[in-house]
């Protein structure tokens, strides 16, 4: 039986573009699962990691905001 390929701490930071606190922060509060290997090391599903990528840090759109522009496109 083949297992989830997982990624270190330090990956997943780079993956998603943030710190490793931020990233141990979001283990800590659900958004990511992860176990911790008996040297106390954090792995990471790719999967999981990939997932948060795609449906929460994608940067947003700017938006204009059409009811107070006073014709202004400066």
């Amino acid at each position: 039986m083949k297992t989830a390929e997982t990624c270190s701490l330090k990956e997943a930071a780079t993956r998603l573009g943030a710190d490793e606190r931020t990233v141990r922060r979001w283990v800590r509060q659900g958004l990511l699962p992860a176990r911790r290997l008996p040297g106390g090391q954090l792995r990471l599903p790719v999967m999981a990691v990939t997932a948060l990528h795609d449906t929460h840090l994608r940067p947003e759109t700017p938006r204009l905001n059409q009811r107070d522009d006073h014709t202004c496109f400066g």
